[in-house]
This record gives structure tokens, C-alpha cells and sequence, in this order.
């Protein structure tokens, strides 16, 4: 089963001066690893207008100094589900070719003919 992972970042000058994308980032796949998990998808979070008026709010009542900002979004999965160690793929078996056979001759045609006519005698088959 995937996990997300939600990685909070901030914006104005204390966001600017402490926050580290590629640091925050880091530290979550460094968790992520120590848990035995994989990295499967980074995504980008994004803000509906709502959030983004909330947050001009709160940077407007914070004088500049601080706002909660979009992050990123980490997908992850166990180890034990990955691709490359599930073992060996198992294909089903090929699927059996029906056919067709002409019921005033005895033509036999492989596949599912019905409604064809018969190359031989001309009967629908």
C-alpha cells in the first residue's frame, strides 16, 4: 500500500531564511528509507484561491515574517512490494483459439467465424 508523505515548507522572511526545499525534502526521504519504504512519485502541492487569501492573511497579520507556503507531496511504498524484488511474473496461460466449423461441408477455420460465409460450399457459417 502507497504512503503519503506531506512535506510543509514556509514563506516570508523566517521561511526564507530557515526553510529549505531540498532539505525538507531530504529529510523525508531519509524517514521514508529508514522506515523500509521507497520513493515512487514526488508531486508538487498546490493552493486553491481559499488558501491563498488565508495565507496573504496570516503573512499580512505577521508583518512579513512568517506563512505556512505549498510544499511537496511524497508517494512511497514497502520495499517488499517493489517491482524488482516481487519475484518472478507469472503470465497466464495463452488463451485457447476457438474455431469454426462449416456445418454442410466440414471446413474448419480458426478463430470465432460466426456469421462469415464458407469459402469452400458458401454456407454461413
Amino acid at each position: 500500500m502507497n504512503n503519503i508523505h506531506r512535506v510543509n515548507l514556509s514563506s516570508g522572511i523566517i521561511g526564507m531564511l530557515v526553510t529549505s526545499p531540498k532539505r525538507a525534502l531530504s529529510q523525508c526521504l531519509r524517514e521514508a528509507s529508514a522506515n523500509g519504504e521507497e520513493l515512487v512519485f514526488v508531486l508538487p502541492d498546490h493552493q486553491n484561491v481559499f488558501q491563498l487569501l488565508i495565507n496573504l492573511l496570516i503573512l499580512a497579520l505577521t508583518l512579513l515574517l512568517w506563512c505556512p507556503a505549498p510544499g511537496y507531496l511524497v508517494i512511497t511504498r514497502p520495499r517488499s512490494i517493489a517491482p524488482s524484488t516481487a519475484g518472478p511474473a507469472h503470465e497466464p496461460p495463452p488463451a485457447k483459439m476457438s474455431s469454426t466449423e462449416c456445418s454442410k461441408c466440414g471446413k474448419s477455420y480458426e478463430g470465432d467465424l460466426r456469421g462469415q460465409y464458407c469459402e469452400v460450399c458458401g454456407n454461413r457459417l
